[in-house]
């Protein structure tokens, strides 16, 4: 047999180890690399380009979560805020509301009239003694009954409205008296409403 039919590709003729596959030898001191080697570092840069479009989009999304955070804790702070005024209001509401409930049904002293009779209007309200004498009264701020302004309260304005009410219907304004009146207080922050309380008297006193 001669020499040629005995060398093949990857023996040694001499009985020595097989050569390395051709793809992996080098040539002047360079790998040669096979086209399955060439694919994977294709699909690896490809990769690492992937990553940074993912990276980019989470940002974006982290940076619109954010964005709806702050809109909501903003809608908080300002529904909380309207809350504590609302309360703030009640209770100045109220306070005045006590102190009209406190007068007579009607003028004790002169001819009833609606409204203050001579002598009872000044600065503050120490005269008033009968219901109507609050009526259009208004404040603001809000003031004791000697006019002395409340501190603490700017921005604060109450309003009194008296109206004879409809004995059948107390919801019902009547133009004379038939012996019930509807008191309204209202509150009001900068000139949004924030509480209006209302209250009915009659003419009935209780006994003595």
């Amino acid at each position: 047999m001669s020499l040629g039919h005995i060398v093949r590709e990857g023996c040694d003729p001499c009985g020595g180890a097989p050569h390395p596959p051709r793809r992996e030898r080098k040539a002047h001191g360079e790998i040669l690399r096979s086209p399955r080697s060439l694919r994977m570092t294709a699909f690896g840069a490809a990769r690492s380009g992937f990553s940074l479009l993912e990276a980019v989009i989470a940002m974006v999304l982290v940076g619109l979560v954010l964005l709806a955070a702050l809109h909501v804790l903003g809608g908080t702070t300002q529904s909380t805020c309207h809350t504590a005024r609302s309360g703030t209001g009640l209770l100045l509401a109220e306070a005045l509301m006590a102190e009209v409930l406190a007068a007579d049904y009607a003028d004790p002293d002169q001819t009833p009239l609606f409204g203050p009779e001579p002598g009872e209007s000044g600065t503050g309200r120490e005269g008033f003694d009968d219901l109507d004498d609050y009526h259009d009264w208004s404040d603001s701020p809000p003031t004791e009954p000697d006019g002395s302004a409340m501190t603490g309260f700017d921005g604060w304005t109450r309003t009194v409205t008296v109206e004879y009410a409809d004995p059948n219907d107390p919801m019902e304004t009547i133009p004379t008296d038939e012996g019930i009146k509807r008191i309204t207080v209202a509150a009001t922050y900068a000139g949004k409403p924030m509480a209006e309380p209302v209250a009915y008297r009659t003419d009935c006193e209780p006994d003595e």
